[in-house]
């Protein structure tokens, strides 16, 4: 699987790995520009996917190695497939508290943002 925002449906779900600066080097080398287009494309197509899908439930996973790796240990067959993380992803989804561990774990990370920043305009006070 090459690098990008891989996602797929599970029911009501719309599942998708993330991938932090450590794991996207792991995989595929590149150098800190990269991941940062990395990223661009991510939010690009987050935005589409939120466009396309307002009502599905989407579910950010962020990649483990550890995790995945022993994962992949369990499920050989399916570890072999091009889609294998998001296989991983989907599994890792339906748990929670597993769900829940990996994210305390991978905290500070970049991530996809769910909604542009609210910004108020500018006040201007006139003073009599």
């Amino acid at each position: 699987m090459k690098p990008g925002f891989h996602l797929t449906r599970n029911g009501s779900r719309t599942v998708w790995v993330e991938y932090g600066p450590e794991e996207y080097r792991a995989l595929w080398g590149g150098n800190e520009e990269d991941y940062f287009d990395y990223l661009a494309g991510v939010l690009e197509s987050y935005k589409e996917l939120s466009e396309v899908c307002p009502d599905s439930w989407l579910v950010r996973v962020p990649f483990d190695l550890e995790d995945y790796s022993a994962w992949a240990r369990e499920h050989p067959g399916e570890a072999a497939g091009s889609d294998a993380h998001l296989v991983w992803a989907v599994e890792v989804a339906r748990s929670s508290e597993r769900l829940a561990a990996l994210r305390e774990r991978h905290r500070h990370k970049c991530s996809v943002p769910s909604r542009p920043p609210f910004q108020r305009p500018p006040v201007s006070r006139f003073g009599f």
